[in-house]
């Protein structure tokens, strides 16, 4: 909301608004707006040149029910528009007194150097250690960390340039897992050898769609389609059983492209009709269980 207050001159003014907007609540768009907006009421109304106490209350409360400023905020603008002549937000600038730095960025990559030695003990014991390097061994660079506060300690552990020298970042390490053997299928023309893959039918208006579980034969083509909602043991295994008893011919083994959903569930608990465990093929499946899944739509319609 937008408020034109140009008109609002006078002290009756501003009183007959303030009858009339007793029960609302104004806002400000921005910061900048609302102290330009206080500027120039103090101004319009000559709040510093002979403006009344009475008149001054009138005009506080007016700018508190305009801006949503609290009393103190605005006795703190309207003394440094009194000094000033203007409103500014200074926030944004360094401080004009800055508090001087005593500990430079090498002495916290030299508290890094000592924690990785000593396995970043606590303050209290990391303090002494840092007393002995100086005044015991006479290393010259520890001279500012030897006289410093427990609590000074744990402040130079949250710099930037302590981090980075204590943070060490380590890739993925794969562990081999031998619950499934990693070989392709040979049929050699006999049906039983199956390729399983699943298909996620995607997500709608934040709900988990289902997932389609495609199972093919390599040499028949026969499929069996199913759909569970979610690929977790408690789901799989009753509908991988149901799956495999449905085939014409005994199961002798079923390849998955990778995908350890079917490995667990088979080593946890195995199809009955199986004669050997999973396989994972590292090449990608062939027939109606290839890409598409057999058709099987990936999105919702």
């Amino acid at each position: 909301m937008t408020l034109h207050t140009e008109r609002i001159r006078t002290l009756d003014d501003v009183r007959a608004f303030l009858d009339g907007n007793k029960a609302a609540d104004i806002t400000p768009h921005n910061r900048e707006a609302a102290y330009a907006f206080i500027e120039r009421t103090l101004v319009r109304f000559r709040y510093h040149f002979g403006l009344l106490r009475a008149g001054k209350g009138l005009v506080r409360e007016f700018l508190a029910k305009v801006t949503g400023y609290s009393e103190a905020q605005l006795t703190r603008l309207i003394t440094q528009q009194r000094r000033t002549g203007h409103i500014r937000d200074h926030r944004l600038r360094p401080p004009a007194r800055p508090f001087p730095t005593f500990y430079t960025p090498g002495d916290a990559l030299l508290l890094a150097e000592m924690d990785e030695a000593l396995g970043q003990l606590s303050g209290p014991a990391t303090k002494p250690a840092l007393w002995r390097m100086f005044h015991v061994f006479g290393d010259r660079r520890f001279e500012r960390l030897a006289e410093i506060s427990n609590g000074h300690i744990y402040n130079l552990r949250r710099r930037r340039a302590y981090r980075n020298a204590r943070t060490t970042f380590r890739t993925t390490r794969a562990v081999p897992s031998p619950i499934g053997q990693r070989r392709r299928p040979r049929p050699e023309g006999r049906p039983g050898f199956v390729r399983v893959d699943t298909v996620h039918s995607g997500d709608r208006d934040g709900e988990k769609g289902a997932y389609v579980i495609n199972m093919v034969d390599e040499v028949t083509q026969y499929q069996q389609l199913a759909a569970v909602p979610r690929i977790t043991e408690h789901y799989m295994v009753p509908v991988l059983e149901a799956l495999v008893g449905a085939f014409p011919f005994r199961v002798s083994a079923f390849h998955a492209d990778n995908g350890s959903e079917y490995i667990s569930c088979a080593t946890s608990s195995p199809p009955s009709s199986t004669t050997t465990g999973p396989a994972c093929s590292p090449s990608r499946p062939r027939g109606r269980a290839g890409a598409d899944a057999g058709g099987i739509p990936r999105r919702w319609s």
